[in-house]
């Protein structure tokens, strides 16, 4: 019993003087015991009649705290307060934003987090109109700080304009754009403009709530990064890795693990990381525009893709306009699986090795990498990366033609391979290995080598050149 988290509760405030409104004097030392009156009287007759006599008139038994509460409606606050007794709520698109708000304004955490994950499984939320209307300014700055929608920058966009110009109304305010802009003047630094697509900042521009020459300098920075010949394209290196964007594109059912791939990401001074799911079910699959202007996409598939076509030819293009890209689990190439990638990407040989069967994946693990280029980047400060029991890798990987492969499995299988398809085109690299995440299962692979470095080295190799 005591596993269930309501029950976990009360017993944490058994004997505690906090918030305690009856106290017991027991024995021949006069032990004090502290409790509370109402959960007593739930479950005894005798201490009911003690505590809440039958004798109290009436103007006793209304004797009870008041508490007004104007910013939430009735109904929502109900289900609050059951949420409260029993730690049990039904969310849906009517009233998540409501419960969100509530958490945060009582501080219950453990709400507040379900929220988040409510809302991160059901990334088309946003696309319902006014969906915003009724939640606190400072909250939808921590919403959009902390969440993970799903949805496009354009149209967060446009629920934040709903958004102010129903807070106006709320307001009293006159609907003009100066006025919309002030009350959301906290709200719009938070929303990623260099996401948007050029006809979507044209959209945006003509709004009015951005200076006009703010837009203007995203269209003048890409004019600058990028100059076209035939086909190919050229981007302008970084040169400092505390510069870089990366982008993370997963498929993956188990969105706990994100977390600790970030973090591996950024081990080596990366600070810029975002994340789009392309999951089947609850992802998407962004458009170029979205992503060109990353320095680098890390690709992790672990369940099936939105489309595994569309996807491959969007990462083909992406290459095409001179980005990095890092294909980090080897599920990405099993033949025949729902969360291989497909498309141009394949059929035109973008990647550094071939698709295998899965029955060629070893399931045995406990290999090291020995290195092939002891100079390469991405051996930069790497001492040793060893797969752990539970650890994954095809024993019968080839590569493609023109790769180059920078480190193998001590069964001299590929480890680490990479492309340039084209002196224009970004970078591929492969990495041949399950899983990314040590948060996966138990000896995915072994902390105790530069597992992170590694990973990290392999972004900001392909971003920087």
């Amino acid at each position: 019993m005591t596993e269930q988290p309501q029950l976990k509760l009360l017993l944490e405030t058994v004997n505690k003087k906090e918030l305690a409104d009856v106290k017991f004097v027991v024995g021949k030392e006069s032990t004090e015991i502290y409790a509370h009156r109402l959960l007593l009287s739930l479950v005894s007759p005798i201490w009911r009649n003690e505590f809440y006599p039958e004798s109290w008139d009436e103007q006793e038994r209304e004797n009870v705290t008041t508490v007004r509460v104007d910013n939430i409606e009735p109904e929502p606050f109900l289900e609050l307060l059951q949420y409260c007794y029993t730690q049990e709520i039904t969310l849906k698109e009517g009233n998540i934003f409501q419960h969100f708000s509530s958490s945060l304004i009582y501080q219950i955490v453990s709400l507040t987090n379900i929220c988040f994950a409510w809302i991160e499984k059901n990334p088309r939320l946003l696309q319902q109109k006014n969906c915003l209307d009724g939640i606190f300014i400072d909250h939808l700055i921590e919403l959009i700080k902390t969440g993970n929608f799903g949805t496009s920058e354009f149209e967060l966009y446009q629920r934040v304009l709903e958004y102010g110009r129903w807070l106006c109304q709320k307001n009293e305010e006159d609907l003009e754009i100066e006025n919309i802009k002030e009350l959301l003047k906290n709200v719009l630094p938070l929303i990623k403009l260099h996401l948007m697509s050029s006809e979507e900042l044209q959209l945006v521009d003509k709004d009015g709530l951005y200076n006009h020459q703010e837009v203007m300098e995203i269209f003048v920075n890409r004019s600058k990064e990028v100059f076209q010949v035939g086909r190919s394209r050229k981007k302008i290196r970084k040169t400092k890795l505390s510069s870089v964007h990366v982008l993370l594109m997963f498929a993956e059912k188990q969105q706990s693990w994100i977390p600790d791939m970030v973090r591996s990401i950024s081990t080596n001074g990366i600070k810029f990381v975002d994340c789009i799911n392309v999951g089947k079910g609850e992802g998407r699959i962004p458009h170029l525009d979205e992503v060109k202007h990353y320095d680098a996409v890390f690709f992790v598939s672990n369940s099936a893709l939105v489309s595994q076509t569309e996807i491959g030819d969007l990462l083909a293009l992406y290459l095409e306009f001179g980005g990095g890209l890092v294909v980090c689990s080897i599920n990405s190439l099993v033949e025949k699986y729902s969360g291989s990638l497909m498309g141009r990407i394949i059929e035109e040989n973008f990647l550094p090795m071939d698709k295998f069967e899965e029955k060629t994946l070893n399931t045995r693990g406990a290999r090291k990498m020995k290195k092939d280029d002891s100079k390469h980047y991405m051996m930069k400060g790497i001492s040793s990366f060893s797969g752990g029991r539970n650890s994954f890798h095809s024993r019968t990987s080839k590569a493609t033609e023109d790769s180059n492969i920078i480190a193998k499995w001590d069964g001299d299988s590929i480890f680490a391979a990479e492309k340039r398809k084209n002196e224009d085109f970004g970078i591929a690299v492969v990495l041949n290995l399950f899983p990314v995440s040590q948060k996966v299962f138990v000896d995915g692979f072994l902390e105790t080598g530069n597992e992170r470095e590694l990973i990290s080295n392999a972004v900001a190799y392909v971003a920087l050149h």
